[in-house]
């Protein structure tokens, strides 16, 4: 009977035995720290991802997006202008006055 009841202590006792506790504790420790990390990830980019668009931004979207266009296009209008001008500027110096 005595033998049956220290079998765990001679199984854990042996050196074999022990170096595989050892490493299999480790990996426990390993495979849990990657759980975690991957679990805090998983909430962190959940969050940033979730942030939901109002329903006023939503109506609003098309709207700033025409106007984001009307700015660039007035950009360019300008600029077009301001070459026209310079080349207008430029030519009246060549043609002499009548």
């Amino acid at each position: 009977m005595e033998e049956d009841d220290n079998w765990a202590m001679r199984f854990v006792g042996t050196n074999d035995a022990l170096l595989l506790w050892i490493g299999i504790g480790l990996a426990v420790v390993f495979i849990g720290l990657l759980v975690f990390d991957w679990m805090r990830h998983r909430r962190q980019r959940r969050h940033y991802e979730r942030k939901p668009e109002g329903l006023r931004a939503r109506l609003f979207r098309p709207f700033r997006n025409i106007r984001i266009a009307l700015v660039e296009l007035q950009g360019m209008l300008e600029k077009h202008s301001a070459r026209d001008d310079a080349y207008k500027r430029r030519s009246s110096r060549r043609i002499p006055p009548e």
